[in-house]
């Protein structure tokens, strides 16, 4: 796991700008590139894991909890 904890000093802009980076990624429908010879992986469970802990970074999102729920009673 990656450690973020030099983040903190990072200006919220820039971790947007990484997140939305991530966004892209995780948005493509390629999973590894090929060039030249060398291939590139992306491991896509690392990416989700990583944009959710730039999330918890950003100003005003920490600890965001809904306020309501809803609770269907009924099956089906």
């Amino acid at each position: 796991m990656s450690d973020y904890s030099h983040l903190h000093r990072t200006e919220p802009y820039e971790i947007l700008e990484r997140i939305t980076a991530l966004d892209e990624m995780l948005a493509s429908p390629v999973s590894s590139i090929s060039v030249d010879g060398t291939t590139t992986k992306f491991d896509i469970e690392a990416a989700r894991k990583e944009r959710q802990q730039l999330l918890s970074l950003l100003p005003g999102l920490k600890g965001y909890r809904p306020f309501f729920t809803s609770i269907r009673t009924t099956g089906g």
